[in-house]
Formats: C-alpha cells, sequence, structure tokens
C-alpha cells in the first residue's frame, strides 16, 4: 500500500455545519486540506468521509496516518495540540497561538 504524503504534523481544525457531508484527504496531496481535491487519483488512497451530526469544531487528521474511520485526528502524529473534550473545550495549540470553541464534535 502506498504511504501518504504529510502535510503537517498537527490536527486541521475546521468548523462543521450540521447535517453536512466532509470528504477528508488521506493521501495527503489536496491543495484544500484538509478536505479531499481529487489529487488521490491512482494513489489507492481515498478520502474518508465525515458526517456532522452537529454543529462545531473537528480536529481533522493533518499527518495521514489517523486510524479514526471519519478521518479526525486521533493523535498519532500530534505532538503540538491539546484536545479537552467533554465537548464543551476544545483548545489547540498551534505554533504558539490558540483556537477555542465552544463545541467539540467527537
Amino acid at each position: 500500500m502506498t504511504e501518504p504524503e504529510v502535510p503537517q504534523k498537527r490536527p486541521y481544525p475546521m468548523q462543521v455545519e450540521a447535517g453536512k457531508e466532509y470528504h477528508v484527504c488521506m493521501c495527503g496531496k489536496s491543495q484544500n486540506q484538509p478536505m479531499c481535491d481529487g489529487s488521490h487519483a491512482g494513489s489507492g488512497l481515498g478520502p474518508k468521509v465525515f458526517k456532522a451530526t452537529e454543529a462545531g469544531f473537528v480536529a481533522f487528521c493533518g499527518c495521514k496516518h489517523s486510524k479514526d474511520e471519519t478521518g479526525k485526528c486521533d493523535g498519532r502524529r500530534s505532538s503540538s495540540s491539546i484536545i479537552i473534550g467533554f465537548k464543551q473545550i476544545l483548545v489547540f495549540i498551534l505554533d504558539n497561538k490558540f483556537h477555542y470553541s465552544s463545541t467539540l464534535v467527537i
């Protein structure tokens, strides 16, 4: 199996809309990270599908090695992020900047 490219070793925080379907790039070649743009053609690495059941922020995989079936970050290679759950707080420490959301979609 082909190994994916690693666009970054931290998650992509992204706001999602309830009821919407997102095609998450897992080959690492998309120019529209973290979403798929079809660049995977012929690589054997297609996108994973995330269906948002509620609006909020999602941490999509940046390293493309997540084992999560929907393409969310599982922390496998992320050393510069902190995720605090309880569906209340999402804090990312990315390059010394903080991003906050009141809703975490897990």
